[in-house]
């Protein structure tokens, strides 16, 4: 056999040996994947998980924050609220329109403390309306409120409405109408919407 031969055998042998090395290795372990950090989204509720909440926390958006302007004592204003609260009594508007103002009061309210003022008297939750909670917020503005004596919010005849709380979430609410006798015919009842617990 000539040099030749041999040399190109060789070639061809060392070529057959080198491409069989690269076909036939195991392949290179790929670097470990760095898992993505937990999105705070991400994670599916579970059937304990506590409900979301309906609303974000309007008190820490920063596009409220002329919306909710804060006075020099302190308090934060609910402007839409303090707005609304401003017709109650109107002589355009009639009773039970009053009784929709301050049952949007009370709504308004619940958004930011997810229950009813506390207490059940009508001056209790008053006070919690005109600012007297947790986070100092006012829904009522005390110089345009017309209140009693004793700090009760009044109807259009100058009579306490009465606040009848069923639980955390839902209350009635009753002005004493024209005769200002709470429990008469001429009663103006604001009934709280959903399921009712027996009497």
């Amino acid at each position: 056999m000539s040099t030749r031969k041999l040399v190109a055998a060789a070639v061809l042998l060392a070529f057959t040996v080198v491409l069989a090395f690269f076909l036939l290795r195991p392949p290179a372990p790929s670097p470990p994947a760095t898992p993505p950090p937990p999105a705070a989204e991400s994670i599916a509720p579970s059937a304990t998980s506590p409900p979301p909440r309906a609303r974000p926390d309007l008190l820490k958006d920063p596009a409220r924050a002329t919306i909710l302007p804060r006075t020099a004592d302190g308090f934060i204003e609910w402007t839409d609220s303090i707005a609304a609260a401003k017709s109650l009594n109107a002589p355009a508007q009639s009773a039970a329109e009053d009784l929709g103002i301050v049952r949007a009061l009370l709504g308004d309210y619940h958004v930011v403390f997810h229950e009813n003022p506390p207490g059940g008297e009508n001056a209790e939750i008053t006070r919690a309306l005109l600012g007297d909670n947790p986070k100092k917020i006012r829904f009522l503005a005390p110089e345009k409120t017309l209140l009693d004596a004793d700090g009760a919010l009044l109807d259009r005849w100058g009579e306490p409405y009465f606040f009848h709380k069923l639980s955390r979430d839902t209350m009635d609410l009753r002005s004493a109408g024209a005769d200002r006798r709470m429990f008469t015919p001429d009663d103006i009842l604001d009934e709280a919407p959903g399921d009712r617990p027996p009497l």
